[in-house]
């Protein structure tokens, strides 16, 4: 999920608790405050200080003058093969192209897992928004062979279309695959429920058991969250480091998803905060809550989206 998801999820999650609720009514919302700010903690974790603490051991530097998808194929074959040498995890990182101010070449990895290789074509050239100003050069793609075969975590298709680039992580399994992570700074120690049960129980002795039960939810919550998706995380470390797989439900970065996250928890508070109010000005049930807050967005987005079929 993005990160606006994130905190009005957890400030959701914060109108469960009877007391926060109370405590807003009063004019003091620090705990509702406090569930979305934990809500969006561990990917600012990620983002703020993993993302930084990365280190690698292979890196790989396409040169923007004279475009090569065989070089860029053939070095992460080469760092996924020696990992299974080693038999240790080996650390990639792949540049990102700059190819003019705030533009960038888009460069798209594929895994493929039934060939055991690795596909490498260039995209267009993206914006900071990533958004394609030039097209894609006409350029052969490269194709590399791995050694041994591929477990995903993931979609096996991945961009590169920013000025950070992209880092791997392989990482040898006892089965005799190797597991290309990738972004392996992200859902570390960051989404581990060990890390957030402490966290709940520092507040509660600092604070009181309400800002501990908040801060435990909200950060389950992201967690779940994000077990929807693809990517895996350490949901269990430093007591275990296996990085969990994702259900592959849904796409958490896909746009309607987000939007609709962010309104049934808008009206998850509206519902927590109507329900305490000592006297509601509206005579409103969960049935017709339901009704006028989820049936009828549901029913105009899906015409919404038939009318954009018919005409694309």
């Amino acid at each position: 999920m993005r990160g606006i998801a994130h905190f009005v999820t957890g400030v959701a999650v914060a109108t469960c608790v009877p007391e926060a609720v109370r405590v807003a009514a009063a004019g003091n919302g620090i705990y509702l405050l406090l569930g979305g700010v934990v809500g969006l903690l561990p990917d600012l974790l990620d983002e703020k200080l993993n993302r930084f603490l990365f280190r690698h051991d292979v890196e790989i530097t396409p040169d923007p003058l004279m475009p090569d998808p065989q070089m860029i194929a053939d070095g992460i074959a080469a760092a996924y093969n020696e990992s299974v040498y080693r038999g240790t995890p080996l650390r990639v990182r792949l540049n990102a192209i700059p190819v003019a101010p705030s533009r960038w070449q888009q460069v798209e990895l594929y895994f493929d897992v039934m060939t055991q290789q690795i596909h490498v074509r260039y995209g267009p050239v993206v914006d900071e928004q990533q958004r394609p100003v030039e097209p894609a050069p006409k350029i052969t793609p490269g194709v590399a062979q791995l050694n041994v075969p591929i477990e995903l975590d993931y979609l096996a298709r991945v961009r590169v279309d920013s000025p950070e680039g992209i880092a791997f992580e392989m990482r040898p399994t006892a089965a005799g695959s190797v597991i290309p992570l990738h972004a392996p700074w992200r859902r570390t120690w960051s989404h581990s429920l060990v890390l957030a049960t402490v966290l709940a129980l520092a507040l509660t002795v600092a604070t009181n058991v309400t800002a501990g039960i908040i801060a435990l939810a909200s950060w389950a919550a992201h967690i779940a969250q994000d077990k929807l998706g693809h990517e895996g995380m350490d949901l269990f470390y430093p007591f275990g480091t296996r990085r969990t797989t994702g259900l592959g439900i849904v796409d958490p970065q896909e746009t309607t998803l987000n939007l609709f996250t962010i309104w049934f928890c808008a009206l998850v508070i509206f519902w927590n905060l109507y329900r305490a109010a000592p006297a509601p000005p509206l005579g409103f049930s969960v049935i017709q809550m339901s009704f006028y807050g989820l049936l009828i967005p549901l029913f105009v987005t899906a015409c919404l989206r038939r009318n954009s079929r018919k005409h694309p």
